[in-house]
């Protein structure tokens, strides 16, 4: 099977990471797979076509439905797997030319508006990532169960090696607040540092807070952790920026606050998580809220609603006073029971051949 993957985005985010698991997988397998995208970042065995499909003027978007015409005539590309709804849209008339089947992975909630609602653009088939996407489409944009699917993304977890948290002696605790910071997770970092993270130095004062990731608005984010650090009189907070090792700051933590992949990974390496993501808080990841972070991917995709602050203050100390109080096991586990991408490509593979055929 020869797959072409279509992205738009500029900086490394959710949609890549997951396409660069997904083709990696796919060429394991015997495939062929092609990414085309603005940018890419994440290394990958795919051979990468840099385009600038993310640019919505008519005439761009006329070029980018082109070029896609002439990379799927060109590579015999079987099907078309979209990212993103500027994705979607240039593959949805390029396929029409070629007659290849679309099928578009729905990463996010999609913006509401006539065009969203009256130019379907997403194919065959919209695979949504967890159950809140899928009532989205259902409920907002009425697509029937007939053009749905369910598939989570998936990842390797070959790349994440399992080394549960143990707990050490030492005078502070750290903890690790990872994720890419731009948009409504720049919001909720902001929220954390302005009024979460105040009360739990309050209560747990023997902490230091390191965040890592890459971040569009730097300049509040810096803003609002230099007035906390004043205010508290000590430098509790320090902004560490992009990681290229992000699997060992996993392992330094005591505790990761992340929401969406930054949570399975450090699940699926032995970490302690308590999942606040840019929807909703789901709090440390355990049995009880194991339904709700599958849900919601945890905490990033559900309908936006506040995140309550005694809450999160009282999960975050929960993990740092009872660092035992989850196994590590049932982390790694969870990640394997449901976002393993072994499992996930037989999934799509039903998908595609079905439309192929």
């Amino acid at each position: 099977m020869n797959v072409l993957h279509v992205l738009s985005q500029y900086e490394t985010n959710g949609a890549e990471t997951y396409a660069a698991v997904l083709a990696d997988e796919q060429i394991e397998r015997g495939y062929k797979a092609t990414i085309v995208s603005d940018s890419f970042h994440t290394p990958a065995k795919a051979e990468i076509i840099e385009y600038p499909i993310g640019k919505r003027d008519y005439l761009q978007r006329l070029k980018n439905i082109w070029f896609l015409m002439h990379v799927i005539k060109e590579r015999g590309i079987d099907i078309v797997n979209a990212h993103s709804r500027a994705a979607s849209w240039v593959s949805y008339f390029a396929t029409r030319s070629t007659g290849t089947p679309l099928v578009s992975t729905i990463h996010m909630r999609q913006h509401l508006h006539l065009s969203t609602r009256k130019i379907p653009v997403y194919g065959e088939k919209l695979i949504a990532v967890c159950e809140a996407v899928y009532e989205h489409l259902q409920r907002d944009l009425n697509y029937g169960t007939d053009h749905l699917a369910l598939v989570r993304n998936g990842i390797n977890l070959d790349r994440w090696e399992y080394r549960p948290y143990r707990e050490t002696k030492k005078d502070r605790k750290i903890i690790a607040v990872v994720g890419r910071f731009s948009g409504f997770k720049g919001d909720t970092l902001v929220s954390l540092i302005e009024k979460i993270f105040p009360e739990v130095i309050r209560r747990y004062p023997e902490i230091d807070i390191q965040i890592v990731g890459g971040m569009s608005d730097q300049e509040r984010i810096i803003r609002a952790a230099e007035k906390f650090n004043a205010q508290a009189g000590k430098r509790f907070i320090v902004i560490d920026g992009f990681s290229r090792n992000v699997q060992e700051v996993y392992r330094r933590a005591d505790l990761v606050i992340g929401s969406g992949r930054v949570a399975m990974e450090a699940l699926a390496c032995g970490s302690l998580v308590v999942s606040v993501g840019e929807s909703n808080l789901v709090g440390l990841l355990t049995k009880k809220t194991e339904h709700l972070a599958l849900a919601t991917n945890f905490g990033d995709l559900d309908i936006r609603k506040p995140i309550s602050v005694e809450k999160s203050v009282m999960e975050i100390l929960s993990a740092l006073r009872n660092p035992g109080i989850v196994s590590p096991e049932l982390g790694r586990s969870f990640i394997a029971d449901y976002f393993n991408v072994k499992n996930i490509i037989q999934e799509l593979d039903l998908i595609y051949t079905s439309l192929i055929h």
